[in-house]
């Protein structure tokens, strides 16, 4: 998740070979680029709120796409926005984060 949020792109692990075409991969990870454009030039009171403001963003993005019944990750997309969403998402931020 850090890799994405610093301008990275989603990986396969090493040795493993994807399913998914890379036109998907490419697109998935252009998408969540673009979520992050802005972010970290405004000032956060606190690292977890930079986090938060992230993670709402990357959520979002994902949770308002076309949706491609092909991959069952379109499911956590749906979970993962709906937090991002809810008054619960900062409580969620903090149990990842660690404190």
């Amino acid at each position: 998740m850090q890799a994405i949020l610093k301008g990275g792109s989603l990986k396969a692990e090493e040795g493993y070979r994807s399913t998914v075409p890379k036109a998907y991969n490419d697109y998935y990870n252009g998408v969540l680029a673009r979520s992050q454009k802005g972010i970290t030039a405004r000032r956060y009171a606190s690292p977890s709120a930079l986090l938060t403001a992230q993670l709402r963003s990357a959520f979002k993005a994902l949770g308002t796409l076309p949706r491609d019944k092909q991959y069952w990750w379109f499911k956590y997309a749906d979970y993962f926005y709906s937090l991002s969403q809810s008054d619960k998402f900062d409580v969620f931020v903090k149990t990842i984060k660690g404190h």
